[in-house]
């Protein structure tokens, strides 16, 4: 096994004698060295990155993001933060253990604090079920039915055993779609 190249690191190099860190950094930066963080403030460099148009409309994250497109910004102890949870201690002060900070514009990009709100993650679940943006029927991606098996389930006269074995589910899963328990979003 060969090892990283970079004095003291230790881990397995993939490339160019490189581990995947110090490789991705040579690439980026032209460097293996860790970049230098941007100077400033945690609010100072939080502003430098906020297209802020007016007070009511969304303010849109321009810096680095993260999954599904949320703000990300180093924090001062040098991890990595998001970008409207900063927003929302700027605006209003310290986020109390076990909240989350929650968008009412559904846009994750957005830091303005007018749009934010706090809440548990079973409000943010409550919330995703309420604005119907949950992955569900076809969306879902293990899904083997369709909208049009479902409608057809429920008009059949057929067993709840013949249809399991017709679409390839299980007579429970045929059971809860005749009752309406799954698959509600279909009339």
């Amino acid at each position: 096994m060969k090892i990283c190249s970079v004095n003291k690191c230790g881990r397995e190099a993939l490339a160019k004698s490189l581990c995947g860190k110090h490789y991705k950094r040579m690439r980026k930066h032209g460097t293996t060295d860790a970049p230098k963080r941007a100077p400033g403030s945690l609010e100072d460099r939080f502003w430098r990155f906020v297209d802020k148009s007016d007070d009511d409309s969304c303010w849109l994250w321009s810096g680095g993001t993260v999954g599904r497109g949320y703000g990300s910004i180093m924090l001062p102890d040098q991890s990595t933060g998001t970008a409207h949870r900063v927003s929302y201690e700027i605006h209003y002060g310290e986020i109390p253990d076990g909240m989350n900070v929650l968008h009412k514009c559904d846009n994750p990009p957005c830091v303005n604090p007018k749009h934010l709100f706090l809440g548990t993650h079973a409000d943010n679940s409550l919330d995703m079920t309420d604005k119907n943006r949950q992955a569900n029927g076809e969306s879902c991606g293990l899904s083997k039915l369709t909208e049009s098996d479902i409608k057809y389930i429920r008009e059949s006269d057929l067993t709840q055993k013949e249809l399991a074995k017709e679409f390839g589910v299980t007579q429970a899963n045929i059971s809860e779609i005749k009752r309406g328990r799954t698959w509600r979003h279909v009339k």
